[in-house]
């Protein structure tokens, strides 16, 4: 697969005007040609709504998961089918991202962006997720080369809440 350099990724209404809100938390599926696939993240949005998935950092959560579960994971990213599915993760996902790194502790890219375990959980539990709308996009990959950098866009809606900031109609 040619798994980009990176995707860019902007929150949207079903309309294209912008959601602008920080601490939205995502995952990533990355398809495996073998085995199980891989779960990635969290990423989550900065204050103008938008994400970004490194395609080093994958391959770190990817070479972590292989370690660590030696007989569970075989593909490498380039291995992996041309297909990502970023989704708003769940409460309980964000339950066992904590409980996951309150037992295991910091690992892959994790090491690079948190001091301590504890960092990153209480960074975590301040999310904004349950002020959007649960969805996943599907991102196709074919014909990408692992020097671009790609946009696109994670169509959701805000759950009865009007007084986060948007961006003003055009």
């Amino acid at each position: 697969m040619g798994f980009p350099k990176c995707i860019e990724i902007s929150l949207a209404n079903d309309q294209g005007i912008p959601i602008l809100f920080a601490n939205v938390f995502f995952g990533a599926k990355i398809f495996a040609s073998s085995r199980n696939d891989y779960y990635t993240g969290p990423y989550w949005t900065n204050n103008n709504g938008i994400f970004r998935i490194i395609r080093e950092e994958v391959e770190e959560d990817m070479q972590a998961d292989r370690e660590l579960f030696l007989m569970d994971y075989q593909s490498t990213l380039d291995q992996c089918k041309p297909l990502v599915e970023v989704r708003v993760l769940d409460e309980n996902e964000i339950r066992g991202i904590c409980e996951g790194t309150a037992q295991w502790g910091l690992m892959g890219p994790d090491r690079k962006k948190w001091k301590t375990a504890e960092e990153k959980i209480a960074f975590i539990r301040q999310n904004n997720n349950h002020l959007v709308h649960p969805g996943k996009m599907h991102i196709d990959l074919s014909g990408v080369s692992p020097t671009d950098v790609i946009q696109r866009t994670f169509v959701t809606e805000l759950l009865n809440n009007p007084s986060l900031p948007k961006a003003p109609s055009a």
